[in-house]
């Protein structure tokens, strides 16, 4: 089963949005509502996936908090959030993540973009494996 966390500061959206994401067949892992806890939760912990709201508890957000995760963990990151703004569109497009789901949303909307998101970074890994080996097949015939 496919670990999920949730970074999100509205214990009650939280609470469903993890309700959501069990009852489509995912572990939620853990709940936070700021960086430095999920930090340290991940320095423990292998994820699968991260739903991450923008506007978390801290000095904090969840742009930058996602930026520190992508250094430092090959985890892809969903972000979940009202905000549709050109400038918040643009901050977020700088971290490149596997999507976006504007709040409010529905089941369906969390259910294909986590599907979609977890396939194309099982993809993506898949590629870099494939070309390692290729690149250390053809050093070998050197």
């Amino acid at each position: 089963m496919q670990k999920i966390i949730i970074v999100e500061d509205e214990p009650e959206l939280a609470s469903n949005i993890a309700e959501l994401t069990s009852l489509l067949g995912y572990n939620v892992s853990g709940i936070f509502n700021n960086s430095t806890s999920c930090l340290e939760f991940l320095a423990t912990h292998k994820v699968d996936l991260i739903l991450l709201d923008i506007l978390i508890k801290g000095d904090v957000n969840g742009i930058v908090l996602a930026e520190s995760i992508k250094k430092q963990y090959d985890t892809p990151i969903i972000f979940c959030s009202a905000y549709t703004d050109d400038v918040m569109l643009q901050q977020v497009k700088q971290v490149n993540p596997q999507g976006y789901i504007v709040k409010p949303f529905n089941r369906d909307i969390l259910k294909t973009t986590m599907f979609l998101a977890l396939n194309n970074h099982s993809q993506k890994k898949e590629e870099q494996h494939t070309c390692l080996l290729y690149t250390s097949d053809a050093a070998d015939e050197r």
